[in-house]
């Protein structure tokens, strides 16, 4: 069933804060990682959040043509599933509301999934993350 477009007209902007402290984390899900941040809340002058999106694309590309917005509601988490443990990605979370899109998490994180028999204490892996099942993200 399709439903018919209705123009909507609003004097409120959209957020302008943005979601802090970005974080991401291993689950038990093969090629998934948990993210959670801490959300705003709309001023007088701004619409209502109506929820966050955790935006991601390979580091690297064309964010253009090869992003992917999650919806995720008004949580302050959700999962990105379907990653490849070969590809590092960039991540940001921005909320929306009637008012429109606002601004994105900063600055931008990147990971990369890398596999738990790769994962070496110690080791240097950049400013990538290294995920295993289980247990939280460590930083290298």
């Amino acid at each position: 069933m399709e439903s018919s477009f209705t123009e909507q007209t609003t004097f409120k902007s959209a957020p302008e804060d943005f979601p802090t402290l970005v974080k991401l984390n291993a689950t038990d899900r093969p090629n998934t990682i948990l993210v959670s941040w801490v959300g705003i809340q709309a001023r007088a002058t701004e619409e209502s959040i109506e929820g966050y999106k955790i935006r991601h694309w390979p580091a690297g590309a064309d964010f253009k043509y090869t992003l992917v917005d999650v919806d995720v509601g008004l949580s302050t988490f959700g999962y990105i599933g379907g990653l490849s443990s070969d590809t590092r990605y960039n991540v940001r979370v921005f909320a929306y509301s009637r008012g429109g899109v606002g601004r994105m998490s900063s600055p931008v994180v990147q990971f990369q999934i890398i596999p738990k028999a790769l994962c070496k204490p110690g080791a240097s892996w950049g400013r990538l993350l290294c995920i295993t099942p289980k247990k939280k993200t460590n930083y290298f």
